[in-house]
């Protein structure tokens, strides 16, 4: 708690609850390439981080940067995965500008702040 950083899970705290086998994934990199020159950007509307999107940190909780960047999908887009870099943590206060980017085969929303330093850049397959 004092430094903010997770611990590592020791073997007789998982050891009650079973180790599942991992699911087959393909290995990704961590970063998430910048959109094509021709994807079309479109801005969407801004948001304001509250306190129910914080986590035992008060920075925004992982998942509704996710959530956030999903309500920025075209209503029809089917999502088969979500691939997100995180650069920034968001706190209660911020407002967050997501820009909406369109390729081919992909989507891309980074969600940014007033500056356009990006929070983080999620990708949907």
């Amino acid at each position: 708690m004092n430094t903010g950083h997770p611990l590592k899970v020791l073997p007789e705290t998982i050891a009650p609850y079973g180790v599942e086998p991992e699911l087959p994934m393909k290995d990704k990199s961590r970063k998430i390439s910048a959109p094509d020159a021709s994807a079309e950007a479109k801005k969407q509307s801004p948001m304001l981080v509250s306190a129910y999107h914080l986590d035992t940190n008060h920075h925004m909780n992982n998942g509704r940067y996710a959530e956030l960047a999903s309500a920025c999908l075209p209503e029809d887009y089917e999502i088969h995965s979500v691939h997100i870099s995180y650069k920034k943590a968001a706190v209660k206060g911020d407002w967050i500008y997501p820009v909406l980017y369109k390729m081919e085969d992909r989507c891309q929303v980074a969600l940014r702040n007033e500056q356009g330093e990006d929070y983080c850049i999620c990708e949907f397959h």
